[in-house]
C-alpha cells in the first residue's frame, strides 16, 4: 500500500523532473539531485516533487540521480566526494546523518563537517500503535503491560538506526520499562506482524498508521511529535501523557561541503521558493508530511543537535548495527 501510493506520487513527477532537463529557457549547468533509494520510494518521490520548482529557480536542469544501497549510506558518500562546483545536491532522510555515522564506520564524521546543510523539507512523527484487541488503553498503559509481560515487550521498527528504533529506546529508558525493539524491512511488513498478533506494539509514521485505525484494525496510544498531527488529531502526544520524549522523521537537501558559499546560497533561496510552491505543499501533506521552514543555518543547528543527540542514545545504550 505504501510503496503504491508513493509511486502514484512520484510518477508524474518523473515525467516531469526528467523533461525539465530539457527546457530551452534552462541557462545553467545540470544540477544533480542525488537520492539514496530507489524509484517510488517516499525519498525519490519528494525529490522529483521537489526538482521542477527547484529548476524554475535556479534557471538549471535538475536531474534525479539514484544512487542505491547501504540505507542511503552510498549517495551520501558520493554526494560528499562530488566536485564542489554548485553543481550537486543530496537529499537525504534525517537518520542517514544524524543516527547511521554512530553505527557504520563507512560514513565517517559529522555530517556537518561533509555535507552543507540546505534546507529542511519535510517533518513527520512517529506513532505508537497496538492491536486493537489489545489491553492497553494509552502508552503508559503500554509501559505497564510491558513491565508485567516482558517476554512479551516488543515494538517494531522499520529497521536498525531508523528514528523509531532509537525513540523505542529512549522510550524504554524514560518509562523504567526493558522495551525490545524487532526490526523489519519496512512498516507494511511491521504492521502486518502486528495485526497478526507476533508483535505487540509499533512505532511508524502517522501516515502509516491511519489506514489501520481507520479499519478499525490497530489503536493509536500515543504520538512523538511537539503537538498532535493533524493526521491523528485524536491521538494525544508522548508530553501529554506525562513521557518527555520528541522524536520527529525529516529529510534534507545537502550540498558538498567546499560547495562556494554564492551557490549555496542560492540552493537556499532555491529551497525556499520550492517548500512554498502550492503544490509541493500539497504533496507533502497528502502524506502526512509537515514542510520544512529550516534553511542553512537554522537548519545546520537542527542536524548537529540530532546527530548529537542520536549520539548519546547509541552510546548510552550500547547499540550496535545489528542491535
Amino acid at each position: 500500500m505504501k510503496r503504491r501510493v508513493f509511486l502514484q506520487m512520484s510518477s508524474g513527477a518523473l515525467a516531469a523532473s526528467v523533461a525539465s532537463a530539457t527546457r530551452a529557457e534552462d541557462s545553467g549547468p545540470a544540477v544533480t539531485l542525488m537520492v539514496g533509494f530507489p524509484p517510488g520510494g517516499p525519498t525519490d518521490g519528494m525529490a522529483r516533487v521537489l526538482a521542477d520548482p527547484l529548476r524554475e529557480w535556479l534557471r538549471s536542469p535538475v536531474v534525479v540521480e539514484n544512487r542505491t544501497g547501504a540505507s542511503g549510506r552510498i549517495a551520501v558518500s558520493a554526494a560528499a566526494r562530488a566536485p564542489v562546483a554548485g553543481r550537486t545536491l543530496l537529499l537525504s532522510p534525517g537518520a542517514t546523518l544524524t543516527i547511521q555515522p554512530h553505527l557504520y564506520p563507512d560514513l565517517p564524521g559529522d555530517p556537518v563537517k561533509l555535507l552543507v546543510p540546505i534546507a529542511l523539507l519535510g517533518v513527520t512523527d512517529l506513532s505508537v500503535v497496538v492491536a486493537a484487541d489489545h489491553p492497553a488503553e494509552d502508552i503508559q498503559g503500554l509501559m505497564r503491560w510491558f513491565r508485567q509481560n516482558p517476554a512479551l515487550a516488543t515494538c517494531g521498527t522499520a529497521g536498525v538506526g531508523t528514528v523509531a528504533h532509537l525513540a523505542m529506546v529512549e522510550l524504554g529508558s524514560r518509562t523504567g520499562t526493558d522495551v525490545r525493539p524487532v526490526h523489519y524491512r519496512g512498516a507494511l511488513e511491521e504492521m502486518a506482524a502486528l495485526v497478526e498478533g507476533s508483535l505487540k506494539a509499533a512505532a511508524v509514521i502517522p501516515w502509516m498508521a491511519l489506514p489501520f485505525k481507520q479499519a478499525g484494525k490497530v489503536r493509536v496510544l500515543a504520538t512523538t511529535g511537539t503537538s498532535r498531527s493533524p493526521l491523528l488529531a485524536d491521538v494525544p502526544t508522548m508530553r501529554e501523557c506525562g513521557i518527555d520524549l520528541v522524536a520527529r522523521e525529516w529529510a534534507g537537501l545537502f550540498a558538498p561541503a567546499g560547495t562556494p558559499p554564492e551557490a549555496i546560497a542560492r540552493f537556499g533561496d532555491a529551497a525556499r521558493s520550492a517548500l512554498v510552491t502550492p503544490s509541493v505543499r500539497a504533496s507533502f501533506a497528502k502524506y502526512g508530511l509537515e514542510t520544512g521552514t529550516a534553511v542553512l543555518g537554522e537548519f545546520a543547528a537542527l542536524v548537529t543537535a540530532d546527530y548529537d543527540r542520536w549520539g548519546q542514545t547509541v552510546r548510552r545504550g550500547g547499540i550496535k548495527a545489528e542491535s
